[in-house]
């Protein structure tokens, strides 16, 4: 393990509440924006590529799905 990465037990509890699950998802929604500030947001979403790397990203953060009950 290099000195940036982390263990999952390291981090303790990381369940998110809704709001910081949003705004993790708008973060990288920015993140996405600031890499083509060429293209509108409609443009953006309308770009598959864009649209599916976005998915991705959200996929791996765990951000995509509904807050459990």
């Amino acid at each position: 393990m290099s000195g940036r990465e982390l263990d999952q037990h390291v981090l303790g509890s990381t369940s998110l509440t809704s709001r910081q699950r949003r705004a993790a998802a708008v973060h990288v929604a920015d993140r996405i924006a600031a890499e083509h500030p060429q293209l509108t947001s409609a443009e953006l979403a309308a770009n598959p590529i864009v649209t599916a790397r976005l998915r991705e990203l959200l996929n791996v953060l765990d951000l995509n799905r509904k807050e459990q009950q």
